[in-house]
């Protein structure tokens, strides 16, 4: 007890004490800053939809009939109706077997408590991210023991703009990293100390990333691999009896996916859209590339040919450094959990032509990881090229801190995807005469219509129509009428040669077009 009490009282009077505290506390405030301000984007409107227990295809029967509803009337399938039972969430959740519950009954009872507000929903997911900085501490304390890493390994996750990006966003994805994190701790604890029970909180550990992604199966199998190459045969059974118990655990909802897998396939079928290889090449180095800076640049810019290749080759200069320092036991846990995801995500879409790598979300547990072997890379560098050290920290902080303050000010950034545009198009809607706008049913239309109508007044009126149904243009004058994403049915039953605005390319067209 007092040598760690002698411990703690050295690094306090460090002088690169208070400068660490600083970065430490600026990143927490970044991932708490303008939670209310940034696009309410389609996935996130879907994540408030489950959560307070209505279905998309109900709410799409209920609205889509080719009569006007208002922007007030959208939001109200954002928060609780009256007399919604914690079943009707359930029942939703059960809708979409994709999306194992774990995020979505948690943030039941969060916003029960905090509210339905977009910083209400918003803020379960800062909490979790929060939570990753001290369990990530406890991580890489297990993985090089007392070691300059296990600071620099939660300062670099503090001023991570990808950390920071879905810090503030309403989806799983910070309770999956920190799940990942506390699953992976609690395995190398159990390595170490060899006791049941702490194989038993290892197995829970890993029954919970279960239940938040149905792609922890990649982090599972990471961890079988380390096991298979760095364990003794007689734990082999140890580790598999862990892996069983998390599955049994898991085995509800594997019963849900099971009764619901043509519902799975259906909701799941835009991964099979193809993408071209350089586009995907580009995202891969560009997935890593966002763990320090990320200055949201179009995919032709020469940063993404440059950045992300040398980000790359630190990474795998981190990797090879902590193999050669670490012991293997802890060391290869890194490279199993950096390398098995990433070679799962990347050569399952070149094998099926699909297209699930091109997400920066699915690929957040390896990215965790292959920061913290950067941590470990300059902690142990840190004792024979401390100058060195501290300047490439430094850059490091400083980069990742300027990139997560744009992006946490930003009204959106390139994970909104469909919301890149919202606020523009809000703008340009409220901005117009007596607007009522105009689309057609498609997947993502609910989700889009609710997204905007968190920055529409209240009163602005939809129409969604089926095609091939196309209501017949008011001879009265009374609105101007605005094609919202138009098909290219629409824009021709109208006549639209449209002149969009730049700044919202083709989104939004007014009628008549000619």
């Amino acid at each position: 007890m007092g040598t760690y009490s002698n411990r703690v009282k050295q690094i306090s009077r460090s002088r690169w004490f208070w400068p660490m505290t600083l970065c430490l506390l600026l990143g927490i405030l970044l991932r708490c800053w303008n939670l209310e301000g940034k696009v309410f984007w389609h996935d996130e409107v879907y994540t408030a939809l489950r959560v307070v227990g209505y279905l998309g295809p109900e709410v799409e029967q209920t609205l889509f009939t080719g009569t006007p509803f208002t922007a007030e009337r959208l939001l109200e399938y954002q928060t609780f109706a009256t007399g919604a039972t914690f079943g009707d969430t359930v029942r939703s959740l059960v809708d979409h077997p994709e999306h194992p519950p774990l995020y979505y009954l948690l943030a039941w009872g969060w916003v029960k408590l905090f509210g339905t507000s977009i910083a209400g929903f918003r803020s379960l997911s800062v909490t979790f991210s929060l939570l990753t900085l001290p369990a990530l501490a406890y991580f890489a304390r297990e993985l090089f023991g007392h070691h300059p890493a296990v600071i620099i390994a939660p300062l670099l996750f503090a001023c991570s703009p990808v950390q920071v990006l879905y810090a503030q966003e309403a989806r799983e994805y910070s309770l999956w990293v920190f799940l990942s994190v506390l699953a992976s701790w609690a395995l190398l604890r159990a390595v170490r100390l060899g006791k049941r029970s702490a194989w038993g909180l290892y197995a829970l550990a890993l029954a919970l990333l279960f239940y938040t992604s149905v792609l922890s199966a990649l982090v599972a199998i990471a961890h079988g691999c380390y096991g298979l190459c760095i364990l003794a045969r007689r734990r082999w059974l140890v580790l598999g009896g862990a892996f069983l118990v998390a599955l049994l655990l898991f085995l509800p909802w594997l019963s849900v996916i099971a009764f619901q897998i043509h519902r799975w396939h259906t909701v799941t079928a835009w991964t099979l859209s193809k993408v071209p290889r350089i586009i995907l090449m580009k995202l891969w180095g560009l997935h890593f590339s966002a763990l320090f800076v990320d200055p949201n640049l179009s995919l032709d810019h020469l940063y993404t040919y440059l950045v992300p290749p040398l980000v790359l080759i630190c990474i795998g200069i981190g990797l090879y450094g902590c193999l050669k320092r670490f012991p293997s036991r802890t060391s290869f846990l890194l490279l199993s959990l950096v390398i098995v995801p990433t070679l799962a995500l990347i050569g399952g879409d070149l094998f099926r032509g699909s297209r699930l790598s091109t997400e920066t979300r699915y690929f957040l547990p390896a990215l965790m990881m292959a920061q913290v072997a950067i941590a470990g890379w300059l902690g142990g560098q840190y004792l024979n090229r401390r100058r060195l050290v501290l300047f490439g920290l430094t850059g490091l902080i400083g980069l990742g801190l300027a990139n997560s303050v744009a992006l946490a000010k930003a009204p959106t950034w390139w994970s909104k995807r469909e919301g890149t545009f919202s606020y523009a198009i809000a703008a340009a809607i409220t901005a117009t005469h007596n607007p009522i706008v105009l689309t057609q049913k498609e997947s993502t239309t609910l989700g889009n219509l609710i997204s905007l109508s968190y920055d529409l007044p209240p009163e602005t009126p939809f129409q969604v129509t089926y095609a091939p149904n196309i209501p017949a243009l008011a001879t009265d004058n009374s609105h101007t009428i605005l094609l919202f994403r138009p098909s290219g049915m629409l824009t021709e039953a109208y006549g639209c040669s449209a002149e969009p605005l730049p700044e919202i390319l083709a989104l939004l067209w007014q009628v008549p077009c000619r």
